[in-house]
């Protein structure tokens, strides 16, 4: 689930970021309980933001999110 939701940020970038990560994160609480939305949340909210910064650096267009 982690995998699949960062190439979704990384590469695809086809859907909202908040949309990517919520789905993990009900996909994580589904499969490992309660205790993993948090971690699930923190790891996928950090690859947004570096993504989002090489992005950014790169001089790349912004997706329309």
């Amino acid at each position: 689930m982690l995998r699949v939701a960062t190439e979704e940020l990384c590469w695809r970038r086809r859907e909202p970021v908040a949309v990517v990560i919520d789905e993990a994160v009900e996909l994580a609480k589904q499969m490992a309980g309660e205790g993993s939305r948090k971690f699930v949340n923190g790891v996928l909210g950090n690859i947004a933001r570096v993504s989002r910064q090489w992005v950014e650096q790169a001089g790349a267009p912004s997706p329309g999110r």
